[in-house]
């Protein structure tokens, strides 16, 4: 092809008949060829437009349809869950309570068990003092038995006088 083409002697300007030709076909084509392009671009753009679009729009809505129903699943279940958890809270806040009056009623029981078990102590100590006097008395009584078989009680009252 540059075996062909010549310099021409000015810029812009072919140097015979049949570079020119040569070039009106090579532009003809190229004007052929971009006119095609053209044509599938548009033929592209109508599928486009026409099938794939409202097509993707559907599923554009769908997706938004089903992002707006997990949304709403998703809000439901926060609102059921701090529902449970405030009621969690509370229940907390009874067993606390009731766990501290289960104290303070241990706390007396102890409390009674304990004075109980020193009254306890007390009377026991109590029935023993009593136990000793009263064995005590017993003798006693005995050492006035006997003094009274040794001595008749008119010789007791006779001396008294």
């Amino acid at each position: 092809m540059e075996s062909n083409l010549r310099k021409s002697p000015k810029l812009g300007h072919p140097a015979d008949g049949s570079d020119a030709k040569y070039i009106s076909g090579l532009s003809t084509i190229l004007v052929a060829t971009i006119q095609e392009a053209k044509d599938r671009i548009s033929q592209i753009e109508y599928i486009f437009c026409s099938q794939l679009f409202p097509n993707f729009q559907s599923l554009q809505q769908i997706y938004s349809e089903a992002k707006e129903a997990a949304e709403d699943a998703y809000k439901e279940k926060e609102k059921d869950l701090q529902h449970q958890i405030k009621r969690l809270q509370c229940e907390k806040q009874q067993v606390l309570e009731e766990n501290q009056l289960l104290k303070l009623e241990n706390a007396k029981f102890i409390s009674i068990e304990t004075q109980s078990c020193n009254r306890v102590k007390e009377l026991q100590q109590e029935l023993k003092q009593k136990t000793l006097e009263v064995n005590e008395g017993g003798k006693y009584m005995k050492i006035c038995r006997s003094f009274l078989n040794q001595n008749p009680p008119s010789s007791i009252v006779m001396k008294r006088q």
